[in-house]
C-alpha cells in the first residue's frame, strides 16, 4: 500500500470515528509521526469498544493496523536504506540479514491483517465507499492465511486464540523471569509484584506466562498490557517506554512501535 491508500482509509476511518477520536490526535501526528498516533489511538479506542457500534469498532481496529503497518514499512525503508549505504563485515552480516528478514516478516504479516479488518469494514460502508476500499485489498502474489517473505516462499501464520496483532507484538521480546519483570517494570514495589505473581492464575496475570530459561517466565508485552488493564498508576507511554528499553538485540528495528523512534 502507498500513501495515497493510506490516507483513503484514515480519512473513512476518522470519519466513521468521529467525536471518539481526541482532540489532541493531530498534536500528536506532530509529535510522534502518524504511523504512531495511529496506533495509539487505535490502542486507546479499542479498550473503549463495548460502547461503540460494529462498524467503529471495526474503524478502531483498521486504524490500528494502519499505525503499525506504517511505522514497520517506515522501519524497514530506512533500514533497508542504511544497508545500502555501509559496508557490514562478514561476522556481522549475517545477523544483519535476519534482522532484515525479520522485519520484513513483521511489515508484511501487519499489511495482511490490514487488507483482512479491511475487507470486514469495508462490508460495513455505503456500496460506493466499500468499493473505494475494497480495490486496496488483494495482494498479488499471497495466499489467504499466509505472508511472503520472498518469492515464491510463504510461511504460514496460523492465528492463535489471542489477538493475532498483540500475539505477534509478543514475540519481539524474549521471556523473563519473576525476578526479570520486576526489575523491567520496576515502578512497582517488589512486594506489590509478590502479591500479582502469587494471584496469578486469579487476577489473569497466568495468561503473560511464557516458556523460558527458567520454570516460570512471562512475556514482557503481555505483562505491560496486563498492567494497563490492572494498575491506574500505569500510563500507556510509561510501559511503551519500558518495553522499548528491553527489546531484544533482534527486533531493535521495531523500536518505533513504542518510542516513535528509529534506531
Amino acid at each position: 500500500m502507498d500513501e495515497g491508500d493510506l490516507m483513503l482509509i484514515r480519512a473513512q476511518v476518522l470519519h466513521d470515528l468521529g467525536e471518539l477520536a481526541p482532540d489532541y490526535y493531530e498534536w500528536a501526528v506532530g509529535k510522534i509521526g502518524q504511523g504512531r498516533a495511529d496506533w495509539m489511538l487505535g490502542r486507546m479506542l479499542a479498550k473503549k469498544k463495548s460502547s461503540m457500534t460494529h462498524r467503529q469498532a471495526l474503524a478502531c481496529q483498521v486504524l490500528l493496523m494502519v499505525g503499525l503497518y506504517r511505522v514497520t514499512a517506515d522501519a524497514l525503508a530506512e533500514r533497508n536504506e542504511s544497508r545500502a549505504s555501509r559496508q557490514s563485515l562478514p561476522e556481522e552480516r549475517a545477523g544483519e540479514e535476519a534482522e532484515f528478514r525479520k522485519l520484513t516478516n513483521n511489515a508484511l504479516f501487519f499489511e495482511y491483517q490490514l487488507r483482512e479488518y479491511l475487507t470486514l469494514y469495508a462490508a460495513q460502508l455505503p456500496k460506493n465507499k466499500g468499493r473505494s476500499l475494497t480495490s486496496l485489498i488483494v495482494i498479488e502474489g499471497y495466499e489467504p492465511g499466509s505472508i511472503a517473505l520472498g518469492g515464491s516462499n510463504h510461511v504460514p501464520v496460523t492465528a492463535p486464540a489471542a489477538d493475532p496483532v498483540e500475539s505477534r507484538l509478543a514475540e519481539l521480546f524474549d521471556p523473563l523471569s519473576r525476578a526479570g519483570i520486576a526489575a523491567l517494570f520496576n515502578m512497582i514495589d517488589k512486594e506489590t509484584w509478590r502479591a500479582y505473581f502469587e494471584r496469578a492464575a486469579r487476577n489473569g496475570l497466568i495468561y503473560a506466562r511464557q516458556l523460558g530459561p527458567t520454570a516460570i517466565c512471562y512475556n514482557p508485552f503481555h505483562v505491560g498490557e496486563w498492567l494497563i488493564k490492572h494498575n491506574a498508576d500505569c500510563t500507556q507511554s510509561q510501559i511503551d517506554r519500558k518495553l522499548a528499553n528491553n527489546l531484544p538485540r533482534r527486533s531493535k528495528g521495531m523500536k518505533a512501535l513504542f518510542t516513535g523512534e528509529v534506531d
